[in-house]
């Protein structure tokens, strides 16, 4: 059909039916476009407009590094949907055993073509039907297990919901990242020298036991090994213009084939998560906040990869 009135008919009709009723759920299917050296091509554009059907599906290039950086862009887009590939962790019931209590736990990650992967580990319940509901007792998953935009963890703060309408599908939004303490008043350790030592640039050698030469790099600067460290603690690269004071980035690593593992004390419950950053978390399971994280000496040279983030 020469007009192409077609083409968003057929775009609006892949996005909005099920493609393969053989398969659990709606399997459909989004349209991003691309227009390559169209700058006066103004129907062009906007029949390439047209056919998407993804907020801000259409990108535009004139160079082959903007090609390049559209279909980047476009692909990271498609792979980034707050999955969860580790199965959730539910709270057994102490006085029962074999039952599940209504905890839920489940961990969520982004991938990325840089080495940091941005990770969390969210709390849910489960209803009397056995569903997984948020706090607001609303469904979290959709039939294909994705989380739904509506799902409102339970450590998520009534600031950060507020902040950003809703989190269910944003990996770094809500969760015990955003409810770890300042970077200053962690409690991190590393096992240096002879026993346990705190993660600090306090530490740093000849005033503790953490060595330049385990943070990668023998011949690194002072400035360097302390900037590191800084940067494990959970301060970001970024700087306050008027302060020079590092942001605190709330960040978790990604918890990519791992679960984490629940222990009840009796009068508190801690749940255990290891990360590919290289920390293993302490979280209280009430309030989500970290109790202690520990990175063993081993992972420390690693610090300075996440630090410079590149492909």
């Amino acid at each position: 059909y020469n007009s192409g009135t077609c083409g968003p008919d057929l775009t609006h009709w892949l996005a909005t039916v099920d493609n393969n009723p053989n398969l659990p759920g709606d399997q459909t299917v989004q349209t991003y476009t691309v227009g390559f050296a169209m700058d006066q091509e103004i129907k062009g554009k906007a029949y390439l407009q047209s056919l998407m059907t993804v907020d801000n599906g259409f990108f535009e290039a004139s160079t082959a590094n903007q090609l390049a950086d559209a279909f980047t862009t476009i692909l990271n887009k498609v792979s980034k949907s707050s999955l969860s590939f580790s199965s959730p962790t539910y709270s057994v019931d102490q006085t029962t055993l074999l039952s599940h209590s209504d905890e839920v736990y489940i961990p969520v990650f982004d991938r990325d073509r840089n080495p940091r992967w941005p990770g969390n580990l969210k709390k849910f319940k489960r209803n009397n039907n056995g569903e997984i509901v948020d706090a607001n007792n609303k469904a979290v998953l959709n039939n294909r297990g994705e989380f739904l935009n509506t799902a409102r963890d339970l450590w998520a703060t009534t600031a950060v919901v507020n902040d950003t309408g809703l989190n269910g599908a944003e990996v770094t939004v809500g969760g015990a990242a955003n409810r770890l303490p300042a970077p200053n008043s962690r409690t991190l350790y590393t096992d240096v020298g002879t026993g346990l030592s705190v993660l600090d640039k306090t530490k740093l050698a000849p005033n503790g036991s953490i060595t330049k030469t385990l943070l990668g790099n023998a011949f690194m600067s002072d400035a360097d090994a302390q900037t590191l460290l800084d940067f494990a603690r959970g301060w970001s690269k970024e700087k306050d213009p008027v302060t020079g004071q590092s942001y605190p980035r709330n960040f978790m690593g990604d918890m990519l084939n791992t679960k984490p593992l629940l222990v009840d004390y009796g009068t508190t419950k801690r749940v255990f998560t290891a990360t590919n950053e290289g920390f293993l978390h302490s979280i209280d399971t009430g309030s989500g906040v970290e109790q202690w994280a520990f990175m063993p000496k081993s992972l420390l040279k690693n610090i300075k990869t996440f630090y410079e983030n590149v492909p």
